[in-house]
């Protein structure tokens, strides 16, 4: 079978190139061919996770990260994501040209004056996300 004829879930593939990338051939080999399941402090030492966080404390914690996130800009976090996503699959100079482009964005916003001045006026911003 050809798989150009094939129709293929996007979802459901591409692990190898992604935990390659993301722990290295040998240990994303081993994982593969090992097929055991990481605990929590293993998936963290792989680098797999953010961080470890007991089941009792979940949702403290995850409500707490959550709560932290929305006071930035939300621009620019989506910005630094889009960033983030297209240098995982590029090379130094396009990174570089698409940071500077993405840079010159947020620049433009409400929300970065607001960061400004609410630097200089020592109060916490309020972005608006425009």
């Amino acid at each position: 079978m050809e798989l150009e004829n094939r129709s293929i879930n996007s979802n459901a593939y591409g692990l190898s190139l992604l935990l390659t990338q993301k722990v290295g051939y040998a240990r994303a080999f081993e994982l593969a061919i090992e097929a055991e399941k990481i605990d929590a402090a293993r998936a963290l030492e792989f680098g797999l996770v953010n961080r470890g966080v007991l089941t009792t404390n979940f949702v403290t914690e995850a409500t707490s990260w959550a709560e932290m996130i929305v006071q930035r800009a939300p621009i620019a976090i989506a910005l630094t994501k889009r960033a983030f996503r297209a240098a995982s699959q590029d090379n130094l100079l396009n990174v570089a040209a698409n940071e500077a482009y993405l840079q010159t964005l947020a620049s433009r916003t409400e929300d970065s004056s607001e960061g400004v001045f609410a630097k200089l006026q020592k109060r916490k911003p309020d972005f608006k996300g425009r």
